[in-house]
């Protein structure tokens, strides 16, 4: 089983982070300390290219949510971009469009 991982690289739009591996149960705590750090940035926008993740469980978004809450009570916003098949089904049937701003790609998340 491939360990997510979060590779994030600033930007002069914002900052875009690399989302790889699956959002299985036992990577959460995984992701939320990785997402954790990001945090810590302050950034404006973070922009969550999820090319890389091929599945996401209820437990993952959950992380994705107290990041994003985080980011915003630091008066940021989260994006999500590049989402495959799967995973962005997964988020339109959680509801998850209402909260996070889901684009096709990197580019139009951070225009």
């Amino acid at each position: 089983m491939a360990k997510i991982e979060v590779q994030a690289e600033q930007t002069p739009r914002g900052l875009v982070a690399r989302i790889s591996g699956n959002g299985t149960v036992d990577q959460v705590d995984e992701l939320d300390r990785e997402l954790h750090l990001l945090t810590v940035l302050q950034p404006r926008l973070v922009v969550l290219d999820l090319s890389g993740v091929g599945f996401v469980s209820s437990m993952a978004m959950g992380s994705l949510l107290r990041f994003r809450n985080e980011i915003a009570q630091q008066g940021g916003k989260v994006a999500l971009a590049a989402m495959q098949k799967s995973v962005a089904d997964s988020f339109r049937l959680a509801n998850l469009g209402k909260v996070f701003p889901i684009h096709g790609t990197i580019e139009e998340a951070l225009a």
